[in-house]
């Protein structure tokens, strides 16, 4: 295990998308499976699928974020202890989007080597995070991106690379746009934390001086923006294409059912 490293996981969502759920969406159960730590059913969710990414790549030490009335996460997570990572739980401060959540893990991960990932996105590459720590160990990029196919660009952050795997910029959740990738998971060395951290006390203290030109509701900004103003401050981001297929994100009723549909079929989630 390498403790120059950390991962990062926000789960501090609401699920407006999917009400009525029993329990946050990050532990939805997706499949029922035998053969778990006790000889018992092994229930498989979304947050299973990330953090068997992160053990496959030896990623230790992981902070997950989430907010008031979402214990039932570490209550899960906690219930089957595992030797080979340490999780801390850490609570959603300001309910401005994912990056002030992920901000949350600065003052502990700082001059950390971060690996970042959505506990509601799947897909089935387990060496997926273990493919960018090794690119960014080898490059100068500042931010490595994990790239998918995908043909739903008003739904997610779609990247534009050059021949060499250099980001041009983020094309973020517009349909009409010609760029086939998004990026779903990211590994990005401590400048970019740096770099986020102090990007976050401003926004608070322009907030602080000027309550009166926020509307606090709408602030909703996401780690794509900071990456789309990393690239405009010349630091450096790489897209690596870590799979042929499209994840999968559960945070609609359709998506959810699909994923069901699908991961009721394989005997262990995320792995390949």
């Amino acid at each position: 295990m390498d403790s120059n490293i950390a991962g990062i996981i926000p789960a501090a969502g609401l699920a407006k998308r999917l009400p009525r759920l029993p329990v946050s969406k990050e532990i939805f159960p997706l499949s029922v499976t035998r053969g778990g730590h006790s000889g018992g059913p092994q229930v498989n969710t979304p947050f299973d699928q990330l953090l068997d990414k992160m053990s496959f790549a030896k990623i230790a030490e992981i902070y997950v974020v989430i907010r008031r009335g979402k214990w039932d996460i570490p209550n899960y997570l906690n219930a089957v202890p595992m030797s080979d990572r340490n999780i801390a739980y850490l609570m959603m401060e300001k309910p401005y989007g994912s990056l002030f959540s992920t901000n949350q893990a600065y003052p502990f991960t700082a001059g950390k080597t971060i690996a970042f990932g959505f506990p509601d996105i799947l897909f089935d590459e387990r060496d997926a995070f273990q493919t960018l720590l090794n690119h960014a160990s080898g490059s100068n990029a500042d931010v490595v991106l994990g790239l998918f196919p995908s043909d739903q660009p008003e739904k997610v952050d779609m990247v534009d690379i050059d021949d060499d795997g250099k980001v041009r910029r983020l094309v973020i959740k517009q349909r009409e746009n010609h760029l086939t990738h998004a990026w779903g998971l990211a590994v990005w060395k401590p400048a970019f934390s740096d770099f986020i951290d102090s990007f976050i006390r401003h926004m608070e203290r322009q907030i602080s001086k000027n309550p009166h030109k926020f509307n606090l509701q709408e602030i909703d900004i996401h780690v794509g923006n900071a990456i789309e103003m990393a690239l405009d401050e010349g630091m450096v981001v790489h897209g690596i294409k870590v799979s042929e297929k499209p994840f999968l994100d559960i945070g609609t009723p359709d998506d959810m059912a699909r994923a069901i549909r699908l991961y009721s079929e394989k005997p262990t989630l995320g792995k390949s």
